[in-house]
C-alpha cells in the first residue's frame, strides 16, 4: 500500500488545491517531496492528542491503519507526530475543532 500510495502522490499535478492525503502519506517521502516541492504545497497537520487520537482508534486495525512497525498505539502516535512534523510547514491543533476549523480557514486565507 505504501508503495502504491508514494506513487500515487508523485504523479499529482495540480494548482490551488486542497489535498488530504491521510496519515500514512507521511510515510512516503517521495510522495511529499513532491507535494511541497513540486507543487509548493503548503503541508499543514491537524494535531491530535494522544487522548483524542486513541479515542479514534478505538478499532486500530479495522480501519485499515498503516501501522509498517507494528508498534503499540502510543509508540504509533509518536512515529506520527515525529514524521509529520518533519513533513509539515504548518501544524494545527484540532482538538478544540471549533478553533482548529477557525485557524485553518485563517491559514487557507492569508
Amino acid at each position: 500500500f505504501l508503495s502504491v500510495e508514494n506513487d500515487i502522490l508523485k504523479t499529482l499535478h495540480c494548482y490551488n488545491s486542497f489535498i488530504s492525503t491521510g496519515g500514512s502519506s507521511v510515510y512516503s517521502q517521495q510522495g511529499m517531496f513532491h507535494l511541497k516541492h513540486n507543487l509548493h504545497s503548503d503541508i499543514i497537520h491537524l494535531k491530535l492528542s494522544f487522548d483524542e487520537f486513541k479515542d479514534r482508534m478505538n478499532c486500530f486495525h479495522e480501519r485499515g491503519v498503516v501501522n509498517p512497525h507494528e508498534l503499540s498505539l502510543e509508540e504509533f502516535y509518536k512515529e506520527r507526530i515525529k514524521l509529520c512534523n518533519i513533513q509539515s510547514n504548518h501544524t494545527i491543533d484540532v482538538n478544540n475543532k471549533k478553533k482548529g476549523l477557525t485557524e485553518l480557514l485563517d491559514f487557507c486565507n492569508r
